[in-house]
């Protein structure tokens, strides 16, 4: 009866949900790097000129730093767009990238990039990049587990490294627990 029953199930299994997260650090060619000097000026500028994405004080964005475009991002943004696409088939393409600062004692809000009032327009994932960061800094990420459940994950985050992962996540930077100022470059990516 047993074997009856493998075999009507053996070809009908359908996976309904599957998250993947990439985390890494930025590899480049010989004689390259990222100017990550040019990244955290642009990010400090904002914050000195509060440029924010956002205006309204309520919203999470308000304690994003707008940057404009520059060569050493857009080096980020396509060699992550580029690798994604060579190394798991997955074409993606960035588009609003900004800034977080966060002073000791500091953390991100705990939010997703998911706009529940233009969900079709909203990202499909989202990429923290540490531009300079202390030896702690981290990505807490919220997931369920088989059953359901939420949970945390920490996710470390070096100078030069990277994690992405869906849009529609939860997620923080944890709190800043050294002396040190942490600054991070955010970017979001669309599917192609």
């Amino acid at each position: 009866v047993q074997e009856e029953f493998i075999k009507k199930i053996g070809n009908n299994k359908k996976t309904l949900l599957e998250i993947a997260l990439f985390e890494g650090e930025i590899t480049l060619p010989k004689n390259h790097q990222v100017d990550r000097y040019k990244i955290k000026s642009d990010i400090l500028q904002s914050k000195l000129d509060n440029k924010t994405v956002s205006s309204n004080p309520y919203a999470f964005a308000f304690s994003d730093y707008s940057i404009e475009t520059s060569a050493p991002l857009n080096l980020i943004r396509s060699t992550i767009a580029e690798k994604l696409n060579v190394y798991h088939q997955i074409s993606i393409e960035s588009r609003l990238s900004f800034g977080n600062v966060f002073d000791p004692k500091q953390q991100s809000f705990f939010r997703n990039m998911i706009d529940p009032v233009n969900i079709k327009e909203s990202p499909d994932y989202v990429m923290i990049y540490g531009v300079d960061v202390d030896k702690n800094a981290s990505v807490v990420i919220e997931t369920k587990d088989k059953r359901g459940i939420d949970q945390l994950s920490v996710y470390p985050i070096a100078n030069n490294h990277f994690v992405l992962f869906p849009a529609y996540l939860r997620f923080f930077m944890n709190e800043n627990d050294s002396s040190q100022t942490n600054i991070f470059l955010t970017t979001t990516y669309v599917k192609l």
